[in-house]
């Protein structure tokens, strides 16, 4: 197995990063509404939402 040098693994984890950076400014946000919450709900029972895109 080859060595890998510290200069390689810096730019591989700055390029990795940039990207993964410059995907997630491309998305847009979506707006969410909560319109009800079930009376008897117990742990990690789901909410009621609305998407508005």
């Amino acid at each position: 197995m080859k060595n890998i040098d510290l200069k390689s693994l810096v730019i591989g984890f700055l390029l990795a990063s940039v990207l993964l950076l410059g995907i997630g400014a491309t998305s847009k946000t979506i707006d969410v509404r909560i319109v009800g919450i079930d009376k008897h709900y117990a742990d990690w029972d789901p909410l009621v939402v609305q998407i508005k895109k």
